[in-house]
């Protein structure tokens, strides 16, 4: 008999049966049998021995997988190359039948229950190693920690192990995690190097040895594991032995001068779209991360006190963030007429693009026009402007606390984390009040100075 395939099992009609040979006699049969209001379809093992055909249930399609009931199929088929009757076995395992043995010869009791026990023992053993998680169940109990935690790089994570991984690599993913050795990791990271892959190499071994770690906890952690039958048994992370490649990393020190910022500041409309020239306009001002601005809708923006409210930010924790009159500038055009739930830095209509970090390539794309129109200037990048303000505010005489408010970095003291719950906002206006008193006289103010813009085509490039 040919296998079954899981087009068939899905497809099979009320009143039918079908069935494949499994490895060591008998057959594995899908049943779909009517009944008086609805129809069920199960799985059931059939043998034929010495003139006696005896079934099994298995259990019901398709809580039980093609798969998983091939696999249970195999391994009753294998038990009965070692009993000679399957359905008495079974009696004896649930413990309903009784020894037809003589009850006086205490002696072949004892032997019974002993060979009771040896195969609780074994099943136990079985049930254990097939509850054992795979390295793709690994991933994704990683990723659940993350999106619990509130990571939001959580998606990012997942799309790469996915990509780098595990669909290049399908039998590794679906072997044993604790089965899996420093060299499958290394061969994960060597076919990534084979396809030029650089930077990611060292992040999708991070993201590996992140998850490997978590796996070293799971199995004793109610809080992980949630009720789950899962376990994982690692006993040591492989990607341990794994080193970084410290040639890939890119070191991130541009940091632009007042002037350059200048030429950025006033040539970024020319250059770029006007959504996203308004939203390097507010980076500068703010100094904050472009994905937690990417995220906003027009409610976050109070005109009132000018004030910018960012609830889902990096650090997790929500900030209120000045506005001087530059960014309040471009803010009042963007709000003007919309709603309060539309997106403040709206994606293109004919194409939206809702995902943050998706828009922050976007975000990377504008700025590369931008850097083509200003032919003069060394390469920087949208990220590189956030080190740029936290530099030059200090310049502006804004202490580090203070610049460290105002672009949300995390204090890890525990008089920040626990009991200072203080909003600094007083201490933020006259600290927004010198930046934009230092962007006014060094960098927006002088547009005497040329920027050696170039179009390319008589067109914006």
């Amino acid at each position: 008999m040919a296998q079954l395939t899981d087009a068939q099992c899905k497809g099979l009609a009320a009143g039918k049966r079908i069935s494949e040979s499994s490895d060591h006699g008998g057959s594995l049969q899908l049943w779909h049998r009517k009944g008086a209001k609805n129809s069920t379809r199960f799985w059931y093992f059939r043998i034929q021995k010495d003139g006696t055909s005896t079934s099994e249930r298995i259990g019901r399609y398709p809580k039980i997988s093609l798969v998983d009931a091939r696999e249970l199929a195999r391994t009753i088929s294998k038990l009965t190359t070692e009993i000679d009757d399957l359905k008495l076995h079974r009696e004896r395992e649930k413990g309903q039948h009784k020894i037809e043995e003589d009850a006086r010869q205490a002696e072949e009791a004892q032997q019974a229950e002993e060979a009771l026990q040896a195969e609780e023992a074994r099943q136990a053993e079985e049930a254990h190693m097939n509850s054992l998680g795979t390295l793709e169940q690994l991933c994704a109990v990683y990723v659940a920690k993350m999106r619990s935690e509130g990571a939001k790089s959580a998606s990012k994570v997942e799309k790469a192990l996915a990509l780098y991984a595990l669909k290049p690599h399908p039998t590794l993913a679906q072997k044993r995690a604790n089965s899996i050795t420093a060299d499958d990791i290394s061969n994960i990271i060597s076919a990534m190097l084979e396809k030029g892959v650089t930077t990611h190499t060292n992040r999708t071994r991070g993201d590996l040895h992140a998850a490997f770690n978590v796996g070293l906890l799971f199995d004793h952690s109610p809080a992980l594991r949630q009720g789950q039958t899962l376990r994982f048994d690692i006993e040591k992370n492989p990607v341990t032995r794994i080193s970084r490649t410290k040639s890939f990393e890119r070191i991130l020190n541009r940091n632009l001068s007042a002037a350059d910022l200048g030429k950025v500041w006033h040539v970024a409309p020319e250059a770029m779209n006007t959504t996203y020239s308004s939203l390097l306009r507010l980076l500068v001002c703010t100094g904050l991360h472009p994905v937690e601005l990417l995220r906003l809708n027009c409610a976050a923006i109070n005109v009132d006190d000018a004030s910018l409210h960012v609830d889902d930010t990096k650090a997790g924790n929500p900030i209120i963030v000045p506005l001087n009159k530059f960014a309040l500038a471009e803010v009042s055009v963007l709000i003007s007429g919309r709603r309060s739930d539309e997106s403040l830095f709206p994606s293109r209509s004919n194409a939206p693009i809702s995902d943050a970090y998706a828009r922050a390539s976007v975000l990377s794309n504008q700025v590369k026009r931008l850097r083509e129109a200003l032919s003069d200037l060394e390469h920087f990048t949208a990220r590189d402007v956030r080190r740029t303000c936290k530099t030059l505010m200090g310049k502006a005489g804004i202490n580090k606390e203070m610049r460290d408010r105002l672009q949300n970095h995390t204090f890890s003291d525990v008089s920040s984390t626990t009991y200072d719950v203080y909003d600094y906002w007083p201490e933020k206006m006259i600290a927004a009040k010198k930046w934009e008193s230092w962007l006014a006289n060094h960098v927006i103010d002088p547009v005497h100075a040329t920027h050696n813009v170039t179009f390319i085509g008589g067109e914006r490039s």
